[in-house]
């Protein structure tokens, strides 16, 4: 039998050397010790709280916020409709942000009293918007309730007050906050809209030239109350357009059409919604619009109409209601 030079077996027995050496060290590292079960090669979490090495791995939770006393809070705007019973309107599930700090855990209302909205003030026209500023206690119970501005009636203003000052929140810490807070008396249940809120600086000229929404508006109410299919449009490809579409075929087609304000001459100036901005149809960041009035019997139900009509007679909102 013929020998392996000694070439050979020492290379040999290097490569397996290396081989139970490397065994070795794998194995060592992946062994569990000193109360830590990571398994090796596994992500590990920075002291900061974001993990390394691995996509796949969710960061630790942001640490809680701490909620200074007399901190200010702002809700989002509640909408108000007309109601003739008191607990017709189901508590509002509106929640209120940290002003200096968005990303803090939100404020609820835990108990919710309706504000008185009966439909008299609704058929009578009466609308618009209370901003209040309620002081809390630790409990969340409204101590003081400041007015800080309104474009509503005297009673409309007290209702909101009244209603406010019933309320329960539910805070993040047992401290004493201010939570600000804006109501809006709605009379009309339905509609739509690709306008926000009416800009505050100066008067809107919308130039000589009358402006009609009559057209419009005759327009509008043929498409919204045909259930045949239509050519679509930007609005009318809009969900808010289809659910207000749902409501108006229920009523039937208009039979007579009234305006009730043929000498309105208030024109606003108003933000154009974000998510509109920049549409095919050209809407910029605001727009001047003028409010118009209809009665519209329609096949079924008389209905009171209000349009947002623009100095090229378009129509930018629609509000509606049987009452």
């Amino acid at each position: 039998m013929k020998r392996l030079p000694v070439r050979v077996i020492v290379i040999g027995l290097i490569v397996l050397l290396h081989g139970i050496v490397f065994y070795v060290v794998i194995h060592q590292r992946a062994r569990p010790g000193n109360g830590d079960d990571r398994q090796a090669f596994t992500p590990v979490v920075r002291e900061t709280g974001g993990p390394s090495g691995s996509l796949g791995e969710k960061p630790r939770p942001a640490a809680a916020t701490s909620v200074p006393a007399e901190s200010h809070w702002r809700f989002d705007a509640i909408e108000v409709l007309p109601s003739e019973g008191p607990d017709e309107t189901p508590a509002t599930d509106v929640t209120g942000k940290l002003v200096d700090s968005p990303d803090a855990s939100p404020m609820t209302i835990k108990s919710w009293t309706r504000p008185d909205y009966p439909l008299a003030w609704a058929r009578a026209g009466e609308e618009g918007s209370v901003s209040l500023d309620a002081h809390l206690d630790a409990s969340g119970k409204p101590t003081e309730v400041k007015l800080l501005n309104a474009a509503a009636p005297a009673h409309l203003v007290q209702s909101a007050q009244n209603a406010v000052a019933a309320w329960r929140f539910s805070t993040p810490a047992a401290v004493t906050t201010w939570a600000q807070i804006e109501l809006r008396f709605s009379p009309y249940r339905y509609g739509y809209s690709f306008v926000g809120e009416s800009m505050p600086e100066g008067t809107p000229n919308p130039g000589k030239k009358p402006v009609s929404s009559a057209e419009a508006f005759r327009h509008l109410l043929s498409g919204l109350s045909s259930s045949k299919p239509t050519l679509a449009t930007y609005e009318n490809s809009q969900p808010m357009y289809q659910k207000m579409r749902t409501t108006v075929i229920k009523w039937g087609r208009p039979t007579q059409v009234r305006l009730l304000n043929p000498k309105e001459k208030d024109w606003k100036e108003y933000a154009v919604k974000r998510e509109y901005r920049g549409s095919t149809y050209g809407y910029g960041g605001t727009i001047t619009l003028r409010w118009d009035q209809y009665e519209v019997q329609h096949e079924h139900v008389k209905a009171r109409w209000k349009v947002a009509v623009d100095p090229y007679e378009r129509i930018f909102a629609v509000k509606a209601d049987t009452w």
